[in-house]
């Protein structure tokens, strides 16, 4: 969550019936989803230390 909203990623902790701890992620344009996908991808294969 923190790691989205420092890349200026528009997101919100949701929470659903059966989903206690959710994320909304806003995107819309073809560009925001490429860069989304981008930036998960290296948050991925970040060592869980600097996930923190």
């Amino acid at each position: 969550f923190e790691q989205l909203k420092e890349r200026r990623v528009l997101v919100r902790l949701m929470s659903y019936p059966g989903y206690p701890a959710g994320l909304r992620i806003s995107i819309g344009t073809d560009s925001e989803i490429d860069r989304l996908l981008q930036i998960l991808t290296k948050l991925d294969r970040a060592p869980a230390a600097s996930m923190q």
